[in-house]
């Protein structure tokens, strides 16, 4: 039986409640779940080394550890392995760089299809070595930073043969502006709870992501304090540690935290919450506009608004980076929090949740992404 492998190396976290893990790594999850229950081809995933077995199976997934990259571990192993990969990195037919360990157990999954997600190096190292082994690349895109990859070698990616999947119409163009590389679109998939929209009153602001640069938890600090009287819980992946820390010392008391949820237990969250806040600069199309809307939570968003879900869709407010706007709307949205019927909050998260459904849910999703792996499987080599 044909194999495809999800090169996807940060997923072991979400999976066993260590570290941190994203989008991504969810929504490769997500897939490759429904895929293995298709038993239309052998499903693998490569896992970065966390201290887990070697190989393991999970949901009719094989898990392979990937110790080209190895985490929880001290300080001299990790200065061991770096010392290793730097001794044995090489080019192997021009660029990108490719690093012996990682090539190794890309032969060993023996896949005949790799899906990699984001533009990072790691995804241009495997489509080159995709490109000499002859096997096929599919690069699923996330965040619209893959438009202006900053890694190393990360830009090489699209000079390698492969099918680039984007999230959102905007992605699809940009690739074929700034790259000339065409792609399919493929919205990010989201699970629909069989129960309609809460309709209980609501308690909370939530904030959802890591604590890193990207989602800024320090703007969501700052529209706290604006909001003394509403209270915010922020689920905080630790990424950065040292933003990790500095934003829990920093935080007003009516800010609480919880470090992490296994994302089966997320939707409770966003069910009792009558915002969610986003303060990301920069996204693709996010699992936590997709979860929010799933829960009839509208968004409240600083400065991304995916495909207008916001703007066009009714689905909240996007303040273009004002957080006096944010303020007002949150400070008034939590003065409804009773969730009434023609309510503020109620009304735009009702229209987060029809648009979800029409656009997002997973189980259309999975057929399509099932329909572009077979056919990249009827192309293998």
């Amino acid at each position: 039986m044909t194999t495809v492998c999800f090169a996807t190396p940060g997923v072991y976290p979400m999976l066993n409640g260590i570290g941190s893990y994203g989008g991504s790594e969810l929504r490769a999850w997500r897939l490759a779940r429904d895929l293995a229950g298709r038993s239309i081809c052998r499903v693998s995933m490569l896992a970065f080394d966390y201290g887990q077995s070697q190989v393991l199976a999970r949901d009719g997934i094989e898990f392979i550890r990937d110790s080209s990259n190895v985490y929880a571990r001290g300080v001299l192993a990790k200065l061991r392995w770096w010392a290793h990969t730097f001794a044995y990195r090489e080019t192997l037919s021009g660029t990108p760089l490719l690093h012996e360990q990682e090539y190794a157990i890309w032969d060993a999954a023996s896949a005949d299809v790799y899906i990699a997600f984001g533009a990072t190096g790691y995804s241009a190292r495997l489509a080159r070595w995709c490109q000499i082994r002859r096997r096929r690349f599919v690069l699923m895109h996330g965040s619209d930073m893959d438009l202006d990859p900053i890694e190393i070698d990360a830009a090489y990616v699209y000079a390698f043969p492969g099918l680039s999947v984007a999230q959102t119409k905007y992605q699809a163009r940009e690739l074929g502006n700034r790259f000339g590389r065409e792609s399919m679109v493929l919205p990010n998939p989201v699970d629909i709870p069989e129960r309609a929209p809460c309709s209980a009153p609501r308690e909370f602001a939530l904030w959802v992501g890591k604590s890193d640069r990207v989602k800024c938890p320090d703007r969501m600090l700052g529209l706290a304090h604006l909001c003394s009287n509403v209270p915010i819980l922020m689920i905080m992946n630790r990424a950065n540690p040292e933003i990790f820390d500095a934003i829990k010392a920093d935080a007003p008391k009516n800010v609480t935290f919880i470090d992490a949820v296994p994302p089966d237990a997320m939707h409770s969250y966003y069910r009792r919450a009558f915002a969610f806040v986003s303060t990301s600069k920069i996204e693709g199309f996010a699992n936590s506009f997709l979860e929010a809307g799933a829960c009839g939570t509208p968004i409240l968003s600083l400065d991304v608004d995916p495909e207008g879900m916001l703007s066009h869709h009714g689905a909240g407010l996007l303040t273009l980076g004002r957080l006096d706007v944010a303020a007002t709307a949150l400070n008034e949205w939590y003065s409804v929090r009773d969730w009434i019927p023609g309510s503020k909050g109620r009304n735009l998260g009702e229209n987060a949740f029809r648009y979800v459904v029409a656009h997002h849910a997973q189980v259309n999703i999975f057929d399509r992404f099932a329909a572009i792996v077979k056919a990249e499987l009827d192309r293998a080599y």
